[in-house]
């Protein structure tokens, strides 16, 4: 369901070099309370992740839309 942009994602704000495919592999965090952006990094970064990016949340939704 990619049928609406939003104007504010642009090339400038959210810059993606195109490159050869990888696997990447997803984990889903929930912390059960509302955390700061920086909390949440700092969280994940204990954990041994990160954030994705824009390029691999886009793929992740392809992924679950062809599933569903």
């Amino acid at each position: 369901k990619y049928d609406w942009a939003n104007s504010d994602i642009t090339a400038e704000r959210f810059p993606f070099e195109p490159g050869e495919a990888v696997e990447v592999e997803v984990e889903s965090f929930h912390f059960g309370h509302d955390m700061s952006s920086d909390q949440v990094e700092k969280e994940l970064d204990k954990a041994g992740y990160r954030s994705a990016t824009l390029p691999e949340l886009l793929a992740l939704g392809v992924v679950l839309e062809i599933r569903v």
